[in-house]
């Protein structure tokens, strides 16, 4: 088995999954598991979504899967900061977003600016709160962000001035 989707996530069902060592996708759906660490058991996961992660407030373990390459965590509103991101990560593609009914709070997007494999972010739904983009500028291979616009025009023209080349509807139609 290489791909899983499991629901109603919580510490028990959790270890399970992580026996399965030749997993390669896994999505799971309310997540109440207060412990990640045993994802560190499975050493062929390149893609991880999280939706209504609950109970975790260290999402330290998520940085050390070393074969991760793409992760996806959304409705998750008690986490209002990216600062678990760690630099060595060799993630390509990164979603931090909130729900139909909730927006995700982030404080900055600063702990992005270290993720130099960074190509696509997706941040739908999410209240920045320093309203700053130029962190993203730091990313060599960045070329696609995907978000609300959750900062003024200023910001995204900034943007646009330090990456002509990435793709972001709100660079270039922010007035429609």
């Amino acid at each position: 088995m290489t791909e899983l989707l499991a629901k109603q996530v919580n510490q028990e069902f959790l270890n399970e999954i992580c026996e399965i060592q030749s997993l390669d996708y896994l999505q799971m759906e309310v997540v109440t598991a207060a412990d990640l660490s045993p994802l560190l058991n499975l050493p062929r996961l390149r893609y991880l979504k999280i939706y209504g992660l609950r109970n975790a407030k260290d999402l330290a373990p998520l940085t050390k899967i070393i074969t991760l390459r793409k992760l996806f965590i959304e409705n998750s509103k008690h986490l209002i900061d990216l600062n678990f991101l760690d630099s060595s990560q060799p993630l390509e593609a990164l979603g931090f977003e909130g729900s139909m009914y909730t927006k995700q709070k982030i404080a900055t997007l600063k702990p992005l600016s270290n993720l130099k494999s960074l190509q696509a972010i997706f941040l739908s739904s999410v209240q920045l709160t320093d309203k700053n983009l130029d962190y993203l500028a730091n990313l060599p291979n960045l070329t696609y962000l995907s978000c609300a616009r959750f900062a003024p025009k200023a910001s995204f023209d900034s943007l646009r001035n330090l990456m002509p080349n990435i793709i972001c509807n709100w660079c270039d139609r922010y007035e429609t």
